[in-house]
Parts: structure tokens; sequence; C-alpha cells
């Protein structure tokens, strides 16, 4: 590696150390978006920002499983209590 490679790389090293996960987290879906296409796809600020989407997706799809799985759980309820009166009759 040259000189000139090596200070190139001890910079995106400490431009790469700066760097706070939490202030990407806080970030809206635009200045994500607007952050990200500031890098390329193999550099490792990309790949940051790629791995928040992944997160924020994960979240939304939990969120949607729970809804899914209450409404489901009340079905099975009033199933059972129909049963009952159902059974009365």
């Amino acid at each position: 590696m040259s000189p000139y490679e090596e200070v190139i790389a001890q910079r995106r090293q400490e431009q790469f150390d700066k760097v706070d996960c939490k202030k990407i987290a806080a970030l809206s879906k635009k200045d994500l978006a607007a952050w990200q296409s500031n890098f390329k796809s193999d550099e490792p600020e990309w790949r940051l920002a790629e791995h928040e989407w992944q997160r924020r997706l994960m979240v939304e799809q939990i969120k949607a499983g729970k809804w899914a799985a209450i409404i489901g759980l009340a079905g099975v309820i009033l199933g059972a209590l129909l049963t009952k009166v159902l059974e009365k009759f």
C-alpha cells in the first residue's frame, strides 16, 4: 500500500469512527435515504444505513404480526363463547 493510500484509508477510518448509530436510527426515512446516497454500496456507512432500513422493516413487521395475533386470539375467544351459547339451544 502506498503512503497516499494509507493516508486515504486512515481518513476513511477516522470518518467511519465518527458515525453514531443512534443518530442514524433517529433520522427520518427521507434523511436516512439522503445520507445513504452519499456513499457507495461497498462503503461501511452505506451498509450501516442498509442495516437501519432492515431494522425498521422488522419493527413494522413485528407490529403488524402483533395485531394479527391479537385479532386471531379475539376470534378464538369469540368462537368459544359462541359455541357455549349455541350449545344451550
